[in-house]
C-alpha cells in the first residue's frame, strides 16, 4: 500500500499549488518544475501540507542539472513563520536524474507546515519532479 502524498501536484502536471519563484518547462513530453539560479539571491518554491497527528515526514523528489554552479539546495519545514527543521544538500551536476530524500522529524505543534525547496545563490538551472511528502510515525511500545 502506498503512503498518501501530502503534497498536491508533486508530478508538476499543472501550475497549481506551488508558490514562489516557479517556472515550468517541458522536456521529452514531460513537465518539470524549473528553479533557475540567481547569483544574488536564493530562489524558493513552497507548498503547505497537513501535519495533524504526525511525528515527522519523509520528503522525496528527483532533480537534475547540467549547469548549476552554486551552494546547492536547502529544504525547510516551516510552521507559522518559524523554521521547524532544515537541511542542506549538494547538487550533482551531470545532467542525470538523482533522488533526494530527507526525513524531517522536527515538526512544530501546528496542523500544517510548509515545505520550502530553496536553490541557494548561484547560476544555472535545476529541474525538479515527483515531489512527495509522506507521514512518518514513531512506533511506541
Amino acid at each position: 500500500m502506498l503512503a498518501e502524498n501530502l503534497i498536491k501536484n508533486g508530478e508538476m502536471k499543472t501550475n497549481l499549488n506551488w508558490k514562489g519563484d516557479k517556472a515550468f518547462v517541458v522536456e521529452d513530453d514531460q513537465r518539470y518544475l524549473l528553479l533557475e539560479g540567481s547569483s544574488g539571491r536564493t530562489v524558493k518554491v513552497s507548498q503547505k501540507f497537513d501535519t495533524e497527528g504526525l511525528d515527522g515526514v519523509l520528503v522525496k523528489f528527483v532533480y537534475k542539472s547540467a549547469d548549476y554552479k552554486g551552494s546547492g539546495l536547502r529544504l525547510r519545514c516551516i510552521a507559522a513563520g518559524e523554521i521547524a527543521s532544515n537541511e542542506e544538500f549538494e547538487i550533482k551536476v551531470d545532467g542525470k536524474w538523482h533522488e533526494l530524500s530527507w526525513h524531517c522529524s522536527e515538526l512544530l505543534s501546528s496542523f500544517d507546515h510548509t515545505l520550502s525547496i530553496e536553490l541557494k545563490a548561484g547560476t544555472g538551472k535545476v529541474l525538479i519532479d515527483k515531489v512527495s511528502v509522506t507521514a512518518v510515525t514513531n512506533e511506541k511500545n
